[in-house]
């Protein structure tokens, strides 16, 4: 009898658990996004003052940054050398995807996109790619002719 009273109450505290989980689940979504953006205002702060100091915490070790014209540099190359602000942080889109957040802001033809990863010392920003569309098209390639 004690024995099954045991494994009812192990059972039922199991339940509780499962369902607590499954109920957090998009509370703890959107308290994750929220961080992140939090830490993504943060950093637009600090790289539109130029401030290494305040932007050197929130950059992940493994950083990958590609500008606009394709120059990719990692985490010690950006804070040798801090790029301008090219864009505000005024209406960007996140999305989350569990430990990572991304956030994309357009403004004109420039167009970036940041991700962020949670880190056990917090969000950190993996990625940072800019994309800008050309003033015009180009003209079309020529036919390939077969061979």
């Amino acid at each position: 009898m004690r024995r099954s009273t045991l494994c009812v109450l192990v059972t039922a505290v199991m339940s509780l658990g499962i369902l607590v989980a499954i109920g957090s689940g998009p509370m703890f979504a959107a308290g994750a996004e929220q961080d992140a953006l939090q830490a993504d205002h943060a950093f637009m702060q600090a790289l539109g003052t130029s401030d290494k100091a305040a932007v050197a915490p929130l950059l992940d070790p493994e950083l990958i940054w590609t500008d606009w014209e394709g120059k990719t540099q990692d985490r010690t190359q950006i804070l040798e050398h801090l790029p301008a602000s090219t864009v505000s942080d005024a209406g960007s889109k996140s999305y989350t995807y569990g430990q990572v957040v991304t956030v994309r802001t357009d403004s004109g033809k420039l167009h970036v996109l940041r991700v962020w990863a949670k880190r056990p010392s917090g969000w950190r920003l993996l990625a940072y790619d800019e994309v800008k569309q050309a003033e015009k098209a180009g003209p079309p390639a020529p036919p390939v002719k077969e061979c």
